[in-house]
């Protein structure tokens, strides 16, 4: 990850993941996937199920119009305010305030892989739980992993890529916090989005690097 190109950054912000991990299990969240391979931890005002809300994309096709932006997820679901998880958010948001949008647990089951896809924005991940098979694939520039060590690390996840988990057994579970730049996220504003957060990602990396 050391390459002045890789499109994976560490940053020296660390967290106690054990501790993550405990108030989700205390709170039955890993119970939640029912299945599926994503959950939310931060929602819209007056949704039904703030565990579903904005697992999908923002805007599914070119003429679709949007329907959330990052910015309107500002909630912190049931259970988890006044947990270790929150002060994970506020310390994450002290640094980047105005920034984070969506906060979700991806989930990837042994032995499978999602497809290849570029997002809008570049994110922050933290490992809560993988494996060495586990990898981050990006075909114009190599393949990474993202240990659980407690660290976050910002992503250019507007590159074209894939995740994948090679493992067998273990499955892999990831926080992925969503980033807002101010610019509406719609499909018709793709260029001028994935500009600035690529700007956003290029900044950081002259930081960090």
């Amino acid at each position: 990850m050391s390459s002045n190109n890789a499109p994976v950054i560490k940053l020296p912000f660390f967290f106690d993941v054990d501790r993550i991990n405990q108030v989700f299990e205390s709170q039955g969240i890993f119970n939640r996937f029912n299945g599926g391979s994503t959950i939310s931890l931060m929602h819209r005002q007056g949704v039904s199920d703030p565990w579903l809300d904005g697992l999908t994309s923002a805007v599914l096709k070119k003429e679709q119009p949007l329907y959330f932006s990052e910015a309107d997820f500002t909630q912190m679901n049931p259970g988890l305010e006044d947990t270790y998880f929150q002060w994970f958010y506020e310390r994450l948001t002290e640094q980047f305030r105005g920034m984070l949008g969506r906060i979700r647990i991806f989930k990837r089951d042994p032995q499978t892989s999602s497809s290849l896809h570029h997002d809008l924005d570049v994110r922050f991940h933290l490992a809560l739980k993988t494996n060495p098979a586990a990898f981050l694939v990006f075909p114009e520039t190599g393949v990474f992993h993202i240990p659980a060590d407690g660290h976050v690390y910002l992503v250019d996840t507007t590159r074209p890529h894939f995740a994948v988990n090679a493992n067998t057994l273990q499955s892999r579970n990831h926080i992925v916090c969503s980033t807002y730049c101010g610019i509406e996220e719609q499909r018709s504003n793709e260029q001028a989005l994935i500009h600035t957060q690529r700007k956003f990602f290029l900044e950081m990396s002259k930081t960090y690097r």
